[in-house]
């Protein structure tokens, strides 16, 4: 029984100082945080986030609880100057402190937590870039950035406020590092936080918002992770790592108009959604290997099919550069490289790809104002530019071969082609063909788009040899589809891609075109010359005389001025089409047909089928010497050359034209133009009066 009364003692006395212990701790708790006044930091704590950010800083109600060890404020904003752009808005900071590490010189921070942290970061213009918290770097008289002076300001206040009664400097001690105080900061987490990028500079503006950013960083190791959504249905991203090594970050149907705020709406238009791994690897390099849904580009009219997307993104200088590139959609892959910022500068390949991927692919970028028909192959060298604060460019070169060309529906298709091709700047595409034919011609030449997108005027400019004259007017007449024979032309043509409708009216420009053996009904000039002559000449001295005073009151439109439509082969045609005329005009014609050959000039209306031509026709001078050795009367048409020469008029539908010879006309130009023909209009009288004489004696 004795011996058990000294441990009973102990225990009693121990129990009474623990609880004397946990009295005082309790008491302190509640009275120190009324005898600090934690208000009287603030300045300095404003002080520091002003000339460390250089932004306004203003802090709300500031808690301080010993007993539990923490410290809150609600709430706290950093303002760009101005108050109009990029801010900071924290509904509450906490943080929270084990007390007893105190006690081995060690301030222990278990957690700092933003809490509901709203961020809004915005571009003004392109000068001056998105605006963020970074102070100025300027050094003042002691050496000394705004930054480095704050946090010495804040570790150093003043005289009066460190130095005690005694005169000792008791706060400069505190806050050396040769006392060995050590700060170990646990965790810094973000919940629940909001940011916002809003890029005035675009037309129209871009606003990206990002929700429910929760993230946590572990100082000791390095650690973080995190995640946050891109709003509803809008896309999220979480990531897991270590700063000082790799973070892989997790993207999951993010809208493809986020990465518009860093390649601009021209290169990227909306719709996408991406999704994929990055990897960010320290020294700072980005990896990503992505698939992208619905992605369009450029001026593309329909989004690709799942398209690959793989990269490497690594500092170069003050900006950044894409190492490597490698895109995979619809069939074609692209490899490239080059600088992303501060000026985007970027060459991207097309290995030797087949045309049917790149057509395909073409409406999803650029799509083409002209129908190219596959099979073929393409390989292509793209560039595409934009200087910092200017505007995005592209231009392109390289080959293609395709089965077909087809301008439109007007022209002929140009078949088997290989040809060079180069894109600039402007949007001006440049095609020159190496080998090619169109309507069974080979044909060589450029052709020239002045603007690609929108559409501008095609330009061609080279020849044709021994094409089908059928398959190149097929597209504007039915009925000389049929039509065979050989020709050539030499062209400057336009065709404007811009009509919603290409139809004739859509060509200027002029074509000098010349065929041969061409078999075409209705344009039997020999036989329509010939009969008119026989006809003339068979009337006698009278009908001329008659037809040359006017007199004969018949009209000039008689029945045998009208051939009928047979098909005759004609020789050559050769002339040059105006295109810059309507009805398209039909200059410097030379036409030749068995032993008659005109020339002259006329029109022809595409969208009736229908030509017009005044034609000086003439015979050879072996057959104006055999008919006028038959009908000597005849003589008086003839020209100074001994060769009978006619006006003849050619009207009508191309395939079936009429065709009227004005022997009234020749014989007033021969009889009445010169004083020299009076032997001519002699012979004529006598003619006449002879023929009365004979019938008076009959």
């Amino acid at each position: 029984m004795s011996d058990a009364g000294p441990p009973r003692r102990k225990r009693r006395w121990f129990l009474w100082a623990l609880g004397a212990v946990v009295v005082l701790l309790l008491a302190a708790g509640l009275v120190l945080p009324s005898l600090i006044d934690v208000e009287r930091f603030r300045p300095q704590i404003e002080r520091v986030l002003q000339e460390s950010t250089g932004w306004d800083a203003e802090l709300g109600d500031i808690e301080l609880s010993l007993f539990r060890g923490a410290l809150s404020v609600s709430p706290a904003s950093l303002t760009a100057p101005g108050g109009d752009t990029s801010r900071i808005e924290i509904g509450r900071i906490d943080v929270k402190a084990s007390l007893l590490p105190l006690l081995r010189k060690e301030l222990r921070i278990e957690r700092i937590r933003l809490v509901r942290p709203e961020i809004l970061l915005v571009r003004t213009n392109e000068d001056s870039g998105w605006i963020v918290p970074i102070a100025s770097s300027e050094q003042d008289a002691n050496g000394e950035t705004p930054r480095e002076r704050a946090v010495t300001d804040a570790v150093e206040p003043d005289a009066a406020e460190t130095v005690g009664s005694s005169g000792d400097a008791t706060g400069e001690q505190a806050g050396s590092e040769s006392d060995g105080f050590v700060v170990v900061i646990d965790e810094i987490g973000v919940r629940d936080g909001t940011l916002r990028l809003e890029d005035r500079a675009l037309t129209p503006p871009l606003s990206i918002e990002i929700n429910e950013v929760t993230a946590s960083f572990f100082p000791a190791d390095g650690s973080v992770v995190g995640r946050l959504s891109f709003g509803e249905h809008e896309g999220e991203a979480r990531w897991r790592g270590q700063l000082d090594k790799t973070i892989e970050v997790t993207l999951k149907d993010l809208k493809t108009e986020l990465l518009q705020a860093f390649l601009g709406q021209d290169l990227i238009r909306g719709g996408g959604r991406l999704s994929g791994e990055v990897t960010l690897a320290f020294p700072l390099r980005i990896e990503g290997n992505l698939t992208v849904d619905g992605l369009t580009l450029l001026s593309g009219e329909r989004p690709f099919d799942a398209a690959g997307l793989e990269f490497v993104i690594s500092p170069l200088g003050v900006g950044w550069q894409l190492e490597r590139l490698e895109f995979n959609a619809d069939g074609v892959r692209l490899v490239g490289s080059g600088a992303l910022s501060p000026a985007l500068a970027l060459q991207l390949e097309l290995p030797d790809t087949a045309l049917e991927a790149v057509l395909r692919a073409s409406e999803s970028v650029l799509p083409l104002p002209i129908e190219v028909v596959a099979p073929g192959n393409v390989s292509a060298t793209i560039r595409v530019d934009q200087p910092e604060g200017g505007e995005l460019t592209y231009e392109a070169s390289g080959s293609f071969s395709a089965a077909e060309v087809r301008p439109g529906d007007l022209l002929p298709a140009a078949k088997d082609v290989q040809a060079t091709f180069s894109l600039d700047r402007a949007g001006r595409l440049e095609v020159q063909i190496i080998n090619g034919t169109i309507a069974g011609g080979p044909a060589n030449g450029t052709a020239v788009i002045e603007q690609i997108y929108p559409p501008g005027t095609l330009r061609f400019s080279g020849g044709l040899r021994d094409a089908v004259f059928g398959q190149l007017l097929g597209g504007l007449v039915d009925e000389a589809k049929p039509v065979t024979g050989p020709t050539g032309f030499d062209a400057a043509l336009g065709v404007d891609l811009s009509r919603e409708v290409l139809d004739a009216r859509s060509l200027s420009g002029k074509v000098e075109f010349s065929a041969r053996s061409l078999s075409m009904p209705g344009w039997n000039l020999d036989q329509a010359v010939r009969g008119k002559l026989e006809q003339t000449a068979g009337s006698g001295s009278a009908g001329l005389l008659m037809g040359l005073l006017g007199k004969d009151g018949k009209s000039d439109t008689s029945a045998g001025d009208v051939v009928e439509t047979v098909e005759r082969l004609i020789d050559s045609l050769e002339g040059t089409i105006n295109f810059d005329r309507w009805p398209w005009g039909i200059e410097d014609v030379r036409l030749a047909v068995g032993d008659v050959s005109s020339t002259g000039s006329g029109s022809f209306d595409p969208e009736q089928g229908t030509v017009a031509f005044s034609l000086t026709a003439q015979l050879t001078r072996e057959a104006s010497d055999a008919l006028v050795a038959r009908y000597g009367l005849l003589k008086v048409l003839r020209d100074r050359s001994g060769r009978l020469t006619l006006p003849v008029r050619i009207e009508g539908p191309l395939m079936a034209p009429s065709i009227k010879v004005d022997v009234d006309a020749a014989l007033k130009g021969n009889l009445l133009g010169g004083g020299d023909k009076k032997d001519n209009v002699k012979s004529l009288l006598r003619g006449l009066l002879d023929r009365k004489k004979k019938k008076k004696n009959d």
